[in-house]
């Protein structure tokens, strides 16, 4: 796991000089080096999220100490804090989200069912 998470961040840094070269090249745009680091640890950051399905990556911690902010614990819950409290037995509960682009703009919304189990 800490290998895949070294090739990652490994990536993403060559993925940020990459970008930073094609700013310079096509926009003549020069990024400094505080910006290619900045670019390549969120990129990377991204990238661990999105690929480790099942851990939990704190991105609080991730500025400061990104190999201490990834524990891989199956089943812990949600990756942002947020946990589903299982209703009663025998009761099926309705959580729903929604969101808006400001007062006019597209919005949505969702639902889930689950029973005391967690199935759908």
């Amino acid at each position: 796991l800490l290998n895949q998470w070294w090739l990652t961040c490994a990536a993403s840094f060559l993925w940020s000089i990459w970008l930073a070269r094609n700013e310079l090249v096509f926009n003549k745009k020069r990024l400094s080096f505080d910006e290619i680091m900045f670019l390549a640890t969120l990129h990377s950051f991204y990238w661990v999220k999105a690929s480790k399905e099942g851990c939990i990556v704190i991105e609080s911690q991730w500025w400061s100490n990104p190999r201490l902010c990834v524990p891989c614990l199956k089943g812990v819950g949600p990756r942002f804090g947020i946990v589903w409290h299982a209703p009663p037995c025998g009761v099926i509960k309705f959580t729903v989200d929604g969101a808006a682009c400001g007062k006019s703009g597209p919005a949505g919304c969702g639902g889930v069912l689950r029973d005391h189990s967690g199935k759908f």
